[in-house]
């Protein structure tokens, strides 16, 4: 039945699947604004006397919240479905209890995050509390532009949500669900209006000030088949059991079961034993074996300064060295000022050279860097997706002079 097919198709979305072994914090924050939508839409059709309706609120607006926190691409959709729960609330004669129960949980939920934001990077009230990046730092702006514009997918937007333009994308597309819109028919009832509205709304704004790739779009897909799922029955919904519909959505099962089952077979053995982690993590995960022998090459209280993207993997305090993509020249200061205080100890250098001196990072640093060298180690892309791997490259450590910071650093 319709259900049935539609829940098909969103299981089998390859951005869902490489979302569910994913560190990025999507699927929960996407699960509570969705579970937020339903509950507060559910509301509209039902007589709930005023102690559910509070009850009912109160979960929607502690979901949205935290939903707004967990990632800061959900203080869209959160703040749409914030807005509908006011709405419904007014409607019913409710709003009088509503908003001291919003500024209870804010206070509770968003004030702290925003008082940590003032605290770390300055900036007004306002503006941590509507900005991932406070305070002005410089090139926080470049940062933000980056991500705006970022993609996941050679093949252009909107196309990218449906297919990969190389087999190299293929985890990076939410695939047929991604042409819910085409299912959409007029209707009365307003709670489908509603969660209708909302996801297009979001959708929108999303393509204007988000970036393109496909997990930024992934809620408001969710959220219209929430409505379709409730619009269409099994008498309504014929055009699902012609073969041209059908054909397409059992394909995408195929591989989706396909790419589970790859995923299982090559990693489940980490769950094991520590050894077969150690394993599987050197094989599936970007940086893992290069981090491990940083740690067993530099002393227990050294502090490394490494452009690599993966500094989670860092066993040891350490610093990024990827702000220097978006500032210039003259707006460094601040952060070689911050390495020195810092107490760096020692720099990663990376890339496709024969000696570390090539490195395009050694220039900028060579008058502080010491005799101590370590390396070269060799190193390759490792991916959970097979087919986005890349070459082999080298990695040096060498030891840095804080104390001559910033004077010791050249920069053309």
């Amino acid at each position: 039945d319709w259900r049935r097919l539609l829940s098909i198709v969103i299981i089998s979305s390859p951005v869902l699947i490489s979302l569910v072994g994913s560190y990025k914090p999507q699927l929960l924050p996407i699960a509570m604004t969705t579970l937020a939508l339903a509950m507060i839409t559910g509301t509209i059709t039902h007589n709930y006397g005023r102690k559910a309706m509070l009850t009912i609120y109160s979960t929607v607006i502690l979901l949205v919240m935290v939903a707004s926190q967990a990632k800061f691409t959900y203080m869209l959709g959160g703040g749409v479905v914030g807005i509908v729960s006011i709405s419904v609330m007014y409607r019913k004669g409710f709003l009088k209890y509503a908003v001291p129960i919003s500024l209870l949980l804010f206070s509770i939920v968003m004030l702290p995050p925003v008082i940590w934001k003032m605290y770390s990077y300055g900036g007004g009230f306002i503006e941590a509390f509507l900005t991932p990046l406070p305070g002005g730092w410089p090139g926080t702006d470049n940062f933000e532009n980056f991500l705006r514009n970022a993609k996941d997918n050679n093949i252009f937007w909107p196309l990218s949500l449906l297919l990969p333009g190389s087999i190299h994308y293929v985890s990076t597309v939410i695939g047929l669900a991604s042409l819910a819109f085409i299912f959409i028919k007029k209707t009365k009832d307003v709670s489908l209006l509603i969660i209708y509205a909302s996801a297009i709304f979001v959708f929108v704004v999303s393509a204007f000030i988000g970036p393109s790739t496909s997990r930024s779009y992934l809620e408001p897909i969710i959220w219209l088949s929430l409505g379709l799922a409730n619009q269409y029955t099994e008498s309504s919904s014929n055009i699902l059991h012609k073969k041209y519909t059908l054909a397409p959505i059992f394909m995408q099962y195929f591989f989706a079961v396909i790419m589970v089952y790859y995923g299982v077979t090559t990693s489940i053995a980490g769950a094991i034993s520590q050894s077969s982690r150690v394993e599987i993590m050197g094989n599936l995960a970007p940086g893992y074996k290069l981090m491990r022998w940083v740690d067993e090459m530099l002393p227990n209280d050294a502090v490394l300064l490494s452009y690599h993207i993966s500094t989670a993997l860092v066993p040891r305090e350490s610093s990024s060295l990827r702000w220097i993509n978006y500032t210039d020249k003259d707006d460094r200061l601040e952060y070689f000022n911050r390495i020195k205080d810092k107490n760096v100890s020692h720099l990663l250098l990376m890339g496709d050279y024969d000696i570390y001196k090539d490195t395009p990072h050694y220039s900028m640093f060579s008058e502080c860097v010491g005799n101590v060298v370590y390396g070269p180690k060799v190193f390759s892309k490792k991916t959970r997706n097979p087919f986005n791997r890349g070459d082999e490259n080298n990695a040096w450590l060498v030891n840095l002079d804080v104390t001559k910071m910033p004077g010791c650093v050249y920069e053309d």
